[in-house]
């Protein structure tokens, strides 16, 4: 009788911690979300970037409702509506549409994959975090793979005196491209998820990533508890086009495919002498400025995270082309109210090569449609002679050997 009561007591014990690993804990957090066929929440999220200190928010209603469609056909349709000067927003499974202020529809064609919406309007977090969570409740695709989630700790965290299921875990990464001079050559993701102690929905989600140099990137999502919604609740209520357009609406379809590609700068294009504010803050025209026979501009912005990968290796540039005829100028159109901020971000990382400002207008002007945008121009015939776009280890060992080449 002991020896089975020991036997049972054994059994519970490796019952209990089997429920509580955290693929016991992500896979019924998958069957409650996948349980709702439609439902409603609130959403709110924080998010700081590891490039600046300024932090985003936003707010939302979310109401999803799951597809019925073929094989593969994951994607819950889904509409929110923002707090704040936002229209509603949300797709119906194939495309994207929005609200503007215009009583205009704009509807977004966008790209699928395995059922995921693949299009998200660039610099728009809102869409980011927002609206993950309805993207991801859909039937025939597990939310979270459990398998991923195998290293993380299971625990209790009291949030506003409630106590909640904790997922927590720790991940380090090596650094192929530093972002600044001053970063080691691993980064640590740290996650944790709070669920609902009753449906293991989420309550929020967590997430930092620390570069070991006093750059860490932070988001937060808090949600509500998903309400489901009666059954005669539709997406078609909520959004119908048809309807729409008799009550005054007009529908402005976007198709990015079928847009004409805007002409980026080229080789051969000639550069006007445009005006810059210098670091002494004077205001002059760059080739006044840099009156050395090439000069290499890099068009740059601070909250840029490839702008910011590249700046070290041009500034190794600089420095080992120092004394030759060449100039190397970081130019920035974009963030003239941050000079004082600029200032501090070059000394702090010790770059060497001048940095000045231009009116937005001149990238506009000179065709400047991604960042960063690096010209070298021939200061005799001011026309380019090289173009490079982003930011690669391999495309900073070819401006180096490009301009050498020059100077040659």
């Amino acid at each position: 009788m002991k020896q089975l009561l020991i036997c049972l007591l054994l059994a519970y014990a490796v019952a209990v911690r089997a429920q509580n690993t955290p693929q016991a804990v992500i896979e019924r957090m998958n069957q409650s979300l996948l349980a709702i066929e439609k439902g409603e929440y609130w959403a709110s999220y924080k998010f700081k970037s590891l490039i600046n200190t300024d932090t985003s928010a936003g707010a939302g209603l979310v109401r999803y409702f799951k597809t019925n469609g073929g094989p593969g056909d994951t994607l819950a349709r889904f509409i929110t509506w923002p707090t704040g000067n936002w229209g509603p927003q949300g797709s119906d499974g194939e495309v994207y549409f929005y609200f503007r202020k215009d009583s205009v529809i704009a509807i977004d064609q966008v790209r699928q994959k395995k059922g995921l919406i693949n299009y998200l309007s660039k610099g728009n977090g809102f869409r980011i975090r927002v609206l993950s969570l309805p993207i991801l409740t859909n039937r025939g695709h597990v939310p979270v793979d459990p398998e991923k989630w195998s290293t993380a700790q299971v625990g209790q965290f009291t949030l506003n005196d409630t106590v909640f299921v904790e997922l927590y875990r720790r991940r380090l990464f090596p650094i192929k491209a530093k972002l600044t001079p001053t970063a080691k050559d691993s980064m640590i993701y740290t996650d944790q998820w709070l669920l609902f102690p009753d449906t293991y929905t989420p309550r929020r989600i967590t997430a930092w990533a620390d570069q070991q140099d006093g750059h860490v990137q932070y988001e937060e999502i808090n949600y509500t508890a998903i309400r489901p919604l009666p059954p005669e609740a539709a997406f078609e209520k909520e959004y119908n086009v048809a309807e729409m357009v008799k009550n005054g609406y007009r529908v402005s379809e976007i198709d990015h495919s079928a847009l004409p590609k805007t002409r980026e700068t080229q080789v051969g294009d000639s550069i006007p002498n445009f005006m810059v504010r210098l670091e002494t803050g004077d205001t002059m025209p760059i080739f006044s400025a840099y009156q050395q026979r090439y000069v290499v501009l890099d068009f740059w912005y601070r909250s840029c995270g490839p702008c910011n990968l590249a700046m070290p290796g041009l500034d190794r540039t600089a420095r080992a082309l120092n004394g030759k005829d060449i100039a190397i100028v970081g130019v920035n159109p974009i963030d003239q109210q941050y000079n004082a901020l600029i200032e501090q971000y070059k000394h702090k990382y010790g770059y060497s090569f001048p940095i000045v400002f231009a009116e937005r207008a001149v990238a506009d002007q000179m065709k400047i449609k991604g960042y960063p945008q690096l010209l070298v121009v021939d200061q005799q015939t001011r026309r380019v002679i090289h173009v490079q776009s982003g930011y690669s280890e391999e495309g900073e060992k070819g401006l180096r050997v490009f301009l050498e080449t020059l100077l040659r």
